[in-house]
């Protein structure tokens, strides 16, 4: 997993030991691909609010500490798969907040190569001051959700189970078996 590594680190794990005092015997999992939050431009005049998903707020925070990256060193960096890379690459760029002089306007995930540079626009200007930038990954669709509904499906099946268990001990009576 790419958090291990990132600077929201220390955040996850504060929230973390946060969540696990405060509702004990609950477990906490960080659902990556679902996560998103909100990053506040200051390179910008104007302070823009930018609705990202997590992997978007990683590599926009790898720019606090330098303004040119290559793709290879944001991958090495972020350690994460490097289709998902492109696909969080290809919306920075496409929204304008990054560029690339290697790269055309009406491009693809498959133009980028793992040694274009990334830099941080910094003339970046939008009407709006809340910018949605979370786009639903290629990779979160299909296969995720009918993992995740899986999961939910046997968890609510544990539930009703318990609840079977409750009614029929009230009642003292063992009429079925589960």
């Amino acid at each position: 997993m790419f958090m291990k590594n990132s600077m929201l680190k220390a955040t996850f794990d504060s929230f973390k030991d946060f969540y696990t005092h405060r509702h004990n015997g609950r477990k906490l999992i960080l659902l990556d691909q679902y996560s998103k939050g909100e990053v506040q431009t200051c390179f910008t005049i104007q302070k823009y609010t930018l609705q990202v998903s997590i992997y978007q707020m990683i590599v926009l925070l790898l720019f606090n500490e330098e303004l040119n990256w290559t793709v290879e060193q944001i991958q090495n960096r972020i350690h994460i798969q490097t289709e998902l890379l492109l696909q969080v690459l290809v919306s920075l760029l496409k929204s304008k907040i990054l560029f690339s002089k290697e790269i055309t306007e009406d491009f693809q995930d498959s133009n980028i190569k793992m040694n274009h540079k990334i830099e941080l626009t910094k003339d970046f200007i939008c009407e709006n001051l809340r910018i949605n930038l979370n786009v639903e990954l290629k990779s979160t669709k299909q296969k995720d959700l009918k993992y995740l509904n899986e999961l939910i499906d046997e968890d609510h099946k544990l539930v009703i189970q318990a609840a079977i268990v409750r009614i029929m001990k009230q009642r003292q009576n063992l009429k079925y078996s589960l």
